[in-house]
């Protein structure tokens, strides 16, 4: 269960003033929920991932995750959550061009400096063939498509079967046919995997497939009625 209560986020402008750019966000999510975050740009969206996500504080209020107050919890701890609790795909794949796909899906498994054990390799190569990467699995990036890419990329995001999955304009690099089949791959993750999934986007096309719709404006997050 992710938890925010009255979130406000508060930065100094250049003139010395206090801009807020989250003014008492309060939002509940569950194993299986999916919801996306609409609003204009620079209405503090990115903003508000990065504090869900435990990348970022906010000036007031509490996250929750699990139960896990993430202002009560020390730096080594949060680390811990960002890399087993939380999944995160954003607009550019981010994978490391001298691995294989299955080599970077594995790299979160590796925090630590430990070694995969059997059964998240095994994890690993099951969700690249779900996601229809079979063949492609000791490719390197550079050798599979734009959508191949960030097909992988979702796949690393889940690979430790996190809670939580962020995604942040995850179809904003893509061409409209692949920006459909990666929508419908995260739904299906979200159903399949029962990780709750909170999706930022400029795209009205993907924020409708979602289960809830919310706009994010002038500090405040208010549910889509339509």
């Amino acid at each position: 269960m992710l938890e925010l209560k009255d979130v406000c986020k508060e930065f100094a402008s250049s003139e010395g003033s206090v801009v807020k750019v989250l003014d008492g966000i309060s939002l509940k999510a569950s194993a299986g929920d999916s919801i996306s975050i609409v609003g204009p740009s620079g209405s503090g969206k990115s903003t508000l991932l990065n504090i869900i996500g435990a990348l970022d504080k906010p000036t007031s209020g509490s996250v929750k995750l699990d139960g896990t107050d993430f202002s009560k919890a020390g730096d080594k701890q949060l680390a811990q959550i960002r890399n087993r609790r939380i999944g995160f795909v954003f607009q550019m794949h981010h994978l490391l061009p001298q691995c294989s796909l299955i080599e970077n899906v594995l790299l979160p498994a590796l925090a630590g400096g430990g070694k995969p054990e059997g059964g998240v390799h095994d994890r690993a190569v099951e969700l690249l063939e779900k996601v229809g990467l079979k063949d492609k699995i000791n490719s390197l990036p550079r050798q599979v498509s734009a959508g191949q890419r960030q097909r992988a990329a979702i796949v690393r995001a889940l690979i430790n079967s996190p809670a939580l999955l962020l995604a942040d304009e995850p179809t904003g690099a893509l061409d409209a046919v692949i920006a459909r089949e990666t929508a419908k791959l995260l739904l299906e993750l979200n159903r399949t995997e029962r990780t709750a999934l909170v999706v930022v986007t400029h795209s009205q096309e993907l924020a409708g497939q979602m289960a809830r719709k919310m706009t994010l404006s002038s500090g405040k997050l208010k549910a889509d009625t339509e």
